[in-house]
């Protein structure tokens, strides 16, 4: 009779545990399933190893599909669009805080003035890298552009002095073609004849620099 008791005990005991539990006790509700994150696509582009130089600044035109070091102290300008490229130096630190570039030129008062202005041309307009070099002369010139490379291209190099009332204008013009388009850097230091050397030491300088490390990209 005791056996008997303990048995019917034993069952209630099961029972009322079996209750005791929640449905999530005995069968596990799995957690809703989330749509995946469609991530936007991403473009990696490899910088070449040619475009860096150890204590300059690299500049990309992923626009232009072009790329080189030049020495510290140059900003882009307003002037640099998808199409274009303008380097400026400046050898004064501003005594304010510039927030635009407006700012930035207007506290510039340094009398170095070194530019690199690149452009590009579709083929179509141009009949030669010879006559795009030789066109670019002024009225008079008759200097002959010389051989060069650019990057892995033949290029062309022009000279050009200039005076007018103290202040000399110092330029090379760099012309080269890659694949449908011609390229022409122009490197140009306006200075008074007081400050010629300085002036021409920092234009030597970024020019062989550019010239040295220009890449095109694909």
């Amino acid at each position: 009779m005791v056996s008997k008791r303990r048995k019917i005990y034993f069952l209630l005991f099961l029972i009322f545990s079996i209750l005791a539990c929640s449905p999530a006790d005995i069968v596990p509700i799995p957690a809703p399933t989330k749509s995946p994150t469609q991530k936007p696509p991403t473009h990696d582009v490899v910088i070449p190893d040619n475009c860096y130089k150890d204590g300059y600044q690299t500049f990309v035109a992923m626009g232009q599909n072009y790329c080189f070091a030049h020495p510290v102290g140059y900003y882009a300008t307003e002037a640099s669009k998808a199409e274009n490229t303008e380097l400026r130096y400046f050898n004064n630190t501003p005594l304010t805080n510039p927030t635009t570039i407006e700012e930035l030129e207007a506290q510039v008062t340094a009398p170095l003035k070194v530019i690199l202005l690149i452009t590009s041309q579709p083929v179509a307009d141009i009949e030669s890298l010879e006559k795009l070099a030789i066109e670019g002369r002024p009225e008079g010139d008759k200097t002959e552009p010389f051989p060069w490379t650019l990057g892995s291209e033949n290029a062309l190099i022009r000279k050009e002095v200039k005076e007018d009332g103290g202040i000399e204008t110092v330029a090379y013009f760099v012309y080269a073609r890659h694949e449908k388009k011609y390229y022409t850097l122009q490197f140009q230091s306006l200075y008074s004849l007081s400050d010629r050397h300085s002036s021409a030491t920092k234009l030597e300088e970024l020019f062989f620099a550019v010239l040295e490390t220009f890449t095109f990209i694909g």
